[in-house]
């Protein structure tokens, strides 16, 4: 968005809303990457990044033998104690805030459409679209309200009469604007631009030009502005999250997804991201990549969330020479942010071969990738301790875990989830002793019992009829539910349904449809909710040594 957008106000005239829109975009992120990395085999911080020993022992001797699960929960039943539960804040002027498709009407029955009228036999207009984004005060339109850019016409905005501003604000610059790297979630004219912040969920800051105009958005990056007396103002408690990461963090938006969650719960994210498509985290560290280097040098985080290449922790090599490195990079630069490890999930049928063809960027991966690192397992015929979902989620469990011994504050066990909701009731001894073989300390998995409710949830995107191994919105849905539950020791039950905004995808690569269509039933978001709540106190220490129930 540009901040030319505020010169640019209609005065009454609205669009004829007509026809079935769909969207078709190339994912953002996985193109050919634009910076040159040095060759050299140095980290950051100066440390030569040859591979340790096959059995990892150069790395993990020094650790305290301890067994996670002993630390997670006691034994005796009673000592198991669930999280505490938040308070869903209910959405009492939903036209405060807009869908996330242009042309695109939520109706008062829950139900969106196209085409303005399309809501007159579902109890009329909720929400309007992006592209007209106020609802007017007097019902002039067919009836019902209007959806303008202005609505001085129209007896101006629709105001909330149920609750007044929270005032808990403060004025951050005067004379500059707000450019979001992931765009503005609500702008029009308002004089009441607190109070519309108050309730579009996700709002941390708002901009009030001389004009009346008035953008809304997440994340800010101060620009000057071409009006001298434009005034940011900031809300004062919020929660500061960075993913860094790929396609498992963007796909189908798990910092939104996160952000809606917790603004339906009563609290506020800011949420901010780099990624990059197929790429390792150590090429996202700040001395390789600008983004990361801008957001963590320039701004203070709560949180930085890091997510690897998928099957990258669960093998040893790649382990030794990519994953602990960048996480002990990132730990000497976090501030006083805390490092939260997302573990994520295992492929739908594992991987059962050490030999990969899979292309890679080579600038993602200054080592290798996977064919080179594999090969010589590959060439003696090595069998693969991952050829199977739970052996794979197993393996990326033990690897995330660890990263606690490199300094690491969190784990975050979207994986875990995924193994509850999948159905998995035991992972299988094979598999399991040859992947505790790579490791010194001991390591006891106690698994959520299956959610045999979820069972069929698709859970993974399709690609020409076969599993890919990206996350559905559903299922990134449960990775949010699980990540709020792990940073706010709160169940997320009675959140808002899932949503998205960016990268947003049905079941296949192909389909783009809205934030809301194809939701699961009130009964399986419950479920899906209390499953993150489950996995997240059943792992209790062993995701965060601070970690305490609430009362």
């Amino acid at each position: 968005p540009s901040e030319a957008e505020t010169s640019s106000i209609s005065t009454g005239t609205r669009q004829n809303l007509l026809g079935t829109l769909r969207f078709w975009k190339p994912l953002l992120g996985l193109g050919a990457l634009s910076c040159v990395m040095s060759a050299a085999l140095w980290s950051c911080s100066g440390r030569w990044l040859a591979a340790s020993r096959e059995d990892g022992s150069s790395i993990l001797k020094s650790a305290d033998l301890v067994t996670l699960a002993s630390e997670a929960v006691e034994q005796q039943p009673a000592a198991r104690q669930v999280l505490g539960r938040a308070t869903p804040t209910k959405e009492a002027c939903p036209w405060m805030g807009t869908t996330q498709v242009t042309n695109q009407m939520k109706c008062n029955d829950g139900s969106y459409c196209f085409g303005w009228g399309c809501c007159a036999s579902r109890s009329h207009v909720a929400k309007c679209p992006p592209d007209n984004p106020v609802m007017c005060k007097e019902k002039l339109c067919e009836g019902d309200y209007c959806c303008e850019k202005d609505c001085t016409y129209f007896g101006g905005p629709r105001s909330c009469p149920t609750t007044r501003s929270t005032g808990a604000y403060r004025l951050q610059s005067v004379g500059k604007w707000c450019n979001p790297q992931k765009g503005i979630l609500w702008q029009g004219v308002d004089q009441m631009c607190e109070t519309r912040c108050d309730h579009v969920p996700g709002c941390v800051y708002y901009t009030v030009y001389a004009n009346g105009w008035c953008q809304i958005s997440n994340t800010c990056m101060e620009q000057a502005s071409q009006d001298p007396v434009a005034t940011i103002h900031v809300k004062i408690d919020v929660t500061r999250v960075l993913f860094v990461g790929n396609s498992f963090t963007y796909v189908n938006d798990l910092p939104y997804q996160l952000m809606t969650v917790a603004a339906s719960l009563g609290r506020t994210v800011e949420a901010e991201g780099s990624t990059i498509g197929g790429c390792t985290l150590y090429r996202q560290e700040a001395c390789h990549d600008e983004r990361t280097a801008e957001l963590m040098d320039n701004r203070t985080w709560d949180y930085i969330v890091l997510q690897e290449y998928s099957i990258l922790p669960a093998l040893n090599i790649t382990r030794q020479t990519y994953f602990y490195p960048a996480i002990s990079d990132f730990v000497s630069q976090k501030k006083k942010a805390k490092i939260v490890m997302y573990q994520t999930w295992g492929y739908h049928d594992g991987y059962p071969s050490l030999c990969f063809d899979e292309t890679y960027q080579p600038d993602c991966w200054p080592f290798g990738g996977l064919r080179e690192l594999l090969q010589p397992a590959c060439e003696a015929n090595a069998s693969s301790h991952i050829n199977s979902f739970p052996c794979m989620g197993y393996a990326l469990a033990r690897a995330y875990f660890s990263a606690l011994r490199f300094g690491a504050d969190m784990v975050f066990p979207a994986g875990l989830a995924w193994m509850a909701a999948q159905g998995v009731r035991e992972v299988p001894a094979n598999c399991k002793a040859a992947i505790d073989m790579e490791y010194a300390e001991p390591f006891e998995l106690n698994l959520l019992p299956p959610a045999d409710e979820l069972r069929g949830l698709s859970m993974y995107l399709i690609v020409g009829g076969g599993y890919d191994k990206h996350q559905t919105k559903i299922a990134q849905y449960l990775n949010a539910l699980t990540l709020y539950a792990t940073l706010f020791q709160e169940s997320p039950e009675g959140a808002s349904p899932p949503d998205c905004r960016d990268n947003c995808f049905g079941n296949d690569w192909t389909s783009q449809p809205g934030p809301m269509e194809n939701t699961p039933s009130a009964a399986i978001l419950l479920k899906l909710q209390q499953v993150a709540a489950q996995v997240v106190s059943y792992c209790g220490r062993a995701c965060s040594p601070a970690w305490q129930v609430k009362a």
